[in-house]
């Protein structure tokens, strides 16, 4: 049998990867059914929020995998597109009842690679319950806004939070909330960092380096 070429190693390697792109969405939304299930023979309100966060989670991943699907050529993820349908699933879903007003998305022309698209898409989610799960009474919507850009080597996250508890600086997130921040800070490889402006605002802010998924992928057919 001979050999293939790299032109249709290349051709091999993108259909295994839509293979498994397809098995992982479908278990992914197997296990979204199966949170939604659960969720509704159970009665108690803390045990519904636990779920009720897990379901935005996972959800959270299917989107991203939904805006790779939709991608010319399937190698990078449009995270402006991303990033408008997560933020309205996160309001929508009001997993501690509080509305989420975001003012703005801005990640024009940023798309990434799928190992980084899933942890940054993730991260902003966790800063997003996070957000409404930090309200008082007093506080009727949080505001936020998120930017994303490029320079070429890097990413550049911010997001401002405007509402809370009593600013940015004494925000009580959650334990949980915070170690899967920061889990996912270093699984991008850039530093997070989270401090209080002078106008009550929370910055929460990362850069990572970018991946060449086309250098990467030619590697491994190299090998």
């Amino acid at each position: 049998m001979a050999s293939l070429t790299h032109a249709e190693l290349l051709v091999e390697n993108s259909r295994l990867q839509r293979e498994i792109e397809h098995r992982v969405r479908n278990t992914l939304q197997v296990v979204s059914s199966l949170i939604d299930v659960t969720s509704r023979s159970v009665g108690v309100r803390s045990a519904l929020t636990v779920l009720e966060v897990l379901r935005v989670r996972v959800t959270a991943m299917i989107m991203v995998y939904q805006t790779l699907d939709d991608a010319p050529h399937r190698a990078t993820v449009n995270m402006e597109e991303t990033f408008k349908a997560l933020v309205l699933h996160v309001a929508e879903s009001r997993v501690f009842g509080t509305p989420l007003q975001v003012v703005n998305v801005h990640a024009k022309e940023v798309s990434l690679p799928l190992d980084d698209a899933i942890p940054l898409a993730l991260l902003v989610v966790e800063v997003l319950l996070a957000t409404v799960a930090d309200l008082d009474a007093v506080v009727a919507s949080p505001a936020v806004s998120i930017g994303l850009t490029s320079d070429g080597d890097h990413v550049n996250l911010r997001m401002d939070i405007a509402g809370g508890r009593n600013g940015v600086g004494d925000r009580v997130w959650s334990e949980s909330i915070r170690v899967m921040i920061d889990a996912l800070a270093r699984q991008l490889g850039g530093p997070l960092d989270i401090h209080t402006e002078r106008d009550a605002i929370t910055a929460v802010a990362i850069r990572f380096p970018l991946r060449d998924i086309r250098a990467k992928s030619v590697q491994t057919l190299a090998n």
